[in-house]
This record gives structure tokens, sequence and C-alpha cells, in this order.
């Protein structure tokens, strides 16, 4: 063995440092991962179709002030309703939209979904369910 030093001990080969290595390998390998992870939990999160309880009023009771005005929107502002006239007609929309729009998530908490429309005298008219 050659003998570098005055004390006379061996030279030792410099080798890097095993928790470099392992710190080079396992930094980006738990980056990957963890992104992985988290876009999975996301995607999972966007599949579920259940409403925000935080944006429902539905825990809440019906207010009879809310209720009278529901009634008297339905009976006095809207108007009569019917397949006659088109008037008649127009008022189902008018009430339709309303309906739609009272029982959606940001008010009630419900999922208000479009089904086919329904077809008569050539109109097309959407069910609400």
């Amino acid at each position: 063995m050659k003998t570098e030093y005055g004390d006379g001990l061996p030279r030792e080969p410099a080798r890097p440092n095993p928790a470099w290595k392992a710190v080079m390998v396992g930094v980006p390998a738990f980056l990957f991962l963890s992104t992985g992870f988290a876009l999975w939990i996301w995607w999972k999160k966007s599949q579920d179709d259940s409403v925000d309880p935080r944006l429902a009023l539905a825990s809440v009771a019906a207010e009879v002030e809310e209720l009278e005005d529901s009634v008297s929107k339905l009976s006095k502002v809207l108007g009569s309703r019917g397949w006659a006239s088109g008037e008649g007609r127009r008022n189902m929309r008018r009430t339709v939209a309303l309906i739609e729009g009272t029982l959606s998530p940001q008010n009630y908490g419900f999922s208000v979904k479009q089904g086919e429309g329904l077809s008569y005298e050539g109109d097309q008219w959407p069910t609400v369910w």
C-alpha cells in the first residue's frame, strides 16, 4: 500500500456518501408519487355528484313568509298556466324556470336535472326532476 501522508496511514479512496444517493433518488420519487396520489384524490372528488351541504339552506325549516312569497309568485305574478293559449305556455316556461332556480344547489341543495323534453304542438318542454 502506498502511503501519502507522513503518519503512515494508507490513503482511502474517496467515495460519495450513500445517504446522498438515497436523497437524490428518494426526493424525486416522493414528489412523483405524492403528485400522482393528489391527482387521484382530486379525480375521485370530482366524480362525486352529491351536493355540498354548506351551499344548501334546506337544513332550516321553511318560513311562512317564504311560502307565502312562493304561492303569490305562482298564482299572481306568473299568471295562469295552460296548454291552450300562447300566454299560458309562456307562463308555464316561466314557472319551470322559477322551480329550477328555487330548488338549485345554491338555494335548497337539490340537484336539479333536466330530462328529455316533451313535445307539445311543436314546442319542446323540459322535464325537471
